[in-house]
């Protein structure tokens, strides 16, 4: 194994309950997985990796909100460098984005303009990577507008520690995750990118597909490692590793093909999510009457209900 997957592993328990180190451990990921989206055509993708060799499902998404996500609606955009207070800065392997798109339908983002200064409210709620962020993609509609019609890239430094706050969730507990309430945000005017709606929306809409399709192979990824370890323990049938192991070669396989389609601006074939249920269910219900099981397992099986909080 890569000696940093085997640190990985072996640091997963102590970096679930204190994460203060993460952006000194991210620089030692990125050093050895860049987030390069040529990286993402590697047999196995550095995502899978981390989630089935190391067992880090938390790590391995934020290395795909990263690689497949984040750089992908920048490059489409022709953005290379963001903005920062002190000055531009090259969308380097350390730099950290994030993107703030999922809001509450209750108090959507709402853009307004002035002559001097842009401002915003609205709450977003679920931020992978949020507080580590160099910066985030803020998506809004403006006044009037039914759908998402903009963008914004806005520095860390510009955005209140108040108004990013963490959330506490019982899964992926290696990273962390943030809601965004804005009341009358005002940003620089730099911040808004030039970009028509319709455009826009299909830029998401094309790598949100992505992202969940490369999440949904890291997911079999840790299926596996718990398999694996389960099967070593006895606690499950090698069958049952199996199908597993089975069942996520075909999905590698797949999820190359779609990545092919979006990168050549083809429709994207659907996703498969329904055997990847099946999968999740058959774990679970194999396990559900073992005895108790070690912290690195239990705190890693807490990570596949992930699937029960995604929609597809």
């Amino acid at each position: 194994m890569i000696p940093l997957l085997d640190e990985i592993e072996h640091s997963y328990v102590a970096r679930c309950d204190d994460r203060g180190e993460f952006k000194n451990f991210w620089k030692a990921v990125v050093s050895n997985f860049p987030p390069d989206i040529s990286k993402c055509t590697e047999v196995p993708r550095p995502s899978l990796l981390l989630a089935r060799d190391a067992g880090d499902l938390g790590l391995a998404i934020m290395w795909i909100v990263q690689t497949v996500l984040i750089r992908p609606i920048l490059h489409d955009i022709g953005i290379n460098e963001v903005v920062f207070l002190q000055g531009e800065s090259l969308v380097g392997e350390n730099i950290i984005g994030a993107l703030a798109h999922s809001e509450d339908r209750n108090f959507p983002a709402i853009l307004r303009e002035t002559a001097e200064h842009i401002s915003i409210s609205g709450k977003k709620k679920y931020i992978t990577g949020g507080r580590y962020a160099d910066f985030l993609l803020v998506t809004a509609r403006k006044e009037g507008d039914d759908a998402v019609s903009s963008l914004l890239i806005i520095p860390h430094e510009a955005i209140a520690p108040e108004t990013l706050q963490n959330i506490s969730l019982p899964m992926l507990r290696t990273i962390e995750h943030a809601s965004l309430e804005m009341h009358n945000l005002v940003v620089p005017r730099n911040t808004l990118v030039q970009i028509e709606p319709s455009q826009l929306r299909r830029l998401l809409k094309r790598w949100s597909i992505m992202e969940r399709a490369f999440i949904a192979e890291a997911f079999l990824g840790l299926c596996a490692y718990i398999a694996q370890k389960l099967e070593n323990r006895n606690l499950i049938s090698i069958n049952l590793k199996t199908e597993i192991s089975s069942l996520l070669e075909k999905t590698r396989e797949f999820v190359t093909e779609m990545f092919y389609a979006a990168l050549s601006f083809q429709r994207i074939p659907d996703m498969p999510y329904v055997d990847i249920i099946k999968c999740y269910t058959w774990l679970k219900e194999s396990i559900s009457s073992t005895p108790s099981l070690p912290p690195e397992i239990a705190l890693r099986l807490s990570d596949l209900a992930l699937f029960e909080k995604m929609q597809f």
